[in-house]
């Protein structure tokens, strides 16, 4: 699975269209495999959307988004995770420990139901 941060330094961007830079990172096993930065500072928002596409992101983490964006995002199946905040490596690694734990309990819960369904 690729995923796609945009950074504002070491941080995730305020907001998707203001970012000069997104970090792009593989994410194989519940482990991340391989990472890099891209700068994209002169792209347009409509661009940007585009490269995600091509370089064939499957998930967004990032901070603020506008809905039509959100919407085209969707619309070329890339998952959109917004309104996040803080250093973008913490976030990351707190998103696949999660998303690790979300697999295990729902493979275990396909076969035996949970008590708490909330859970």
């Amino acid at each position: 699975m690729r995923v796609a941060v945009p950074l504002f330094k070491d941080r995730i961007s305020p907001h998707f269209c203001t970012s000069a830079e997104v970090l792009l990172v593989d994410i194989e096993d519940q482990a991340i495999r391989q990472e890099r930065h891209v700068y994209w500072e002169e792209l347009s928002p409509s661009e940007k959307i585009e490269k995600l596409k091509q370089w064939n992101a499957h998930l967004l983490l990032c901070g603020g988004i506008s809905s039509s964006n959100k919407a085209k995002l969707e619309s070329l199946h890339v998952e959109v995770v917004s309104e996040l905040r803080g250093k973008a490596k913490s976030v990351l690694e707190r998103w696949v420990r999660h998303a690790a734990k979300r697999r295990w309990v729902s493979h275990k819960d396909e076969r035996f139901p949970p008590r708490n369904p909330m859970r």
